[in-house]
């Protein structure tokens, strides 16, 4: 049996181990406002602002898009936006014919009816679906999306590549035929305006 008789119980200090919670809270919440600074800025390509050294901030500070030259003001707001096109076909097509993309015209038949963000259909001075200069960049850009009714096709670098095959920044050619009625649609980003001349 033990002897509780030597045992000292302190009193309970409410207010004082109240006080030492604060504070403790106090120190953690420091400690994480320094590791994880809020962001508090917009997201989005309008929110964007340029930072300090940019070459088209002659002061060398932050700029507002109302103050960037139009070609600039174009690059920063064409990112992630894409274009759309859906070309119906009015006849049989012969696997590997190639069409445009823009006016619907191919060997042996046609034209297809195009709608979406062509020439003919925007006005003007707005952007109009192009695909990439290069075969290799049509293959390798994962944003762009050819679909035959509705099935995602594989796209190709090239005539005898892929189901999707490129031949010009206008042109595509699929490796099956199509039929009367069947859709393609074509979705692709918005090319950025070349540079300037310097």
């Amino acid at each position: 049996m033990s002897d509780d008789s030597d045992r000292i119980i302190r009193a309970a200090n409410p207010e004082n181990a109240y006080n030492l919670t604060q504070e403790a809270l106090q120190e953690a919440q420091e400690v994480l406002d320094e590791r994880s600074p809020r962001n508090t800025r917009a997201i989005g390509p309008r929110a964007r602002e340029l930072m300090a050294g940019d070459p088209a901030s002659p002061s060398g500070v932050k700029v507002a898009e109302e103050e960037l030259d139009v070609d600039l003001a174009a690059k920063v707001n064409a990112g992630g936006q894409l274009l759309e096109v859906t070309l119906t076909f009015p006849d049989v097509v012969a696997p590997g014919t190639a069409f445009n993309i823009q006016d619907g015209t191919y060997a042996g038949g046609g034209p297809a009816v195009v709608t979406g963000d062509t020439a003919a259909l925007q006005p003007p001075g707005a952007p109009v679906i192009l695909l990439p200069s290069v075969g290799t960049d049509f293959e390798d850009d994962g944003r762009i999306e050819v679909t035959l009714n509705g099935q995602e096709l594989l796209r190709g670098r090239g005539l005898g590549f892929g189901e999707a095959q490129w031949v010009s920044s206008v042109q595509l050619a699929l490796d099956r035929r199509i039929f009367t009625g069947n859709q393609v649609t074509v979705r692709a980003p918005i090319v950025p305006p070349s540079p300037p001349p310097v």
